[in-house]
């Protein structure tokens, strides 16, 4: 606002006292307010797309778990290999590669599952490691609840009066503690 030498605003009746504001600070606060915008329309936007990523990589990571306990579910001896495939899921269609390799133990499969979201297998989107153990007779064995402790009981467990020192016998007599109990 000015009021001084250049009368370009209109005064009051009083000196000092001026009403409006000038076209240069009519154009800053135009400039500060759109820098302001442009801000804030970044941040929506950068929030929308990490939003977009975190849920395509948490359901790239259900499809490869899915794979990984179908394969763990069939039960049948690992092929060392590579293998492709595609899963629907969350309403689109997901594109997998599985890997199976050999590790040191020769009951033990490595399982690396890749997911992607286009069929070239350009855009990976998630990657799960898992193992497969040569053995469906222990994987697949029916767990059966234990009858207890097969008659056995537990030793009674001693009640202790409230007052009860709790201190036994030898390290009372070490520490000099004397009295009854």
């Amino acid at each position: 606002m000015r009021c001084g030498k250049w009368k370009s605003v209109r005064c009051s009746k009083r000196p000092g006292l001026c009403q409006g504001f000038t076209l240069l600070e009519v154009i800053i606060a135009l400039g500060i307010v759109a820098v302001g915008i442009l801000a804030v329309s970044r941040a929506i936007t950068g929030y929308a797309e990490t939003t977009a990523t975190l849920e395509q990589r948490m359901v790239a990571n259900w499809v490869a778990s899915n794979r990984l306990e179908t394969l763990r579910m069939l039960a049948s001896k690992p092929v060392p290999g590579m293998d492709n495939g595609s899963e629907e899921m969350a309403g689109r269609v997901w594109y997998f590669r599985e890997t199976i390799s050999t590790t040191a133990d020769p009951l033990l499969f490595r399982v690396d599952v890749t997911v992607f979201t286009d069929k070239d297998e350009t855009d990976e989107v998630g990657k799960l490691t898992g193992y497969l153990l040569d053995a469906p007779e222990i994987i697949n064995t029916e767990v059966t609840p234990s009858p207890g402790l097969g008659g056995i009981q537990p030793p009674p467990v001693k009640k202790q009066i409230p007052n009860q020192s709790v201190i036994p016998d030898e390290a009372r007599r070490r520490s000099g503690m004397t009295g009854g109990v």
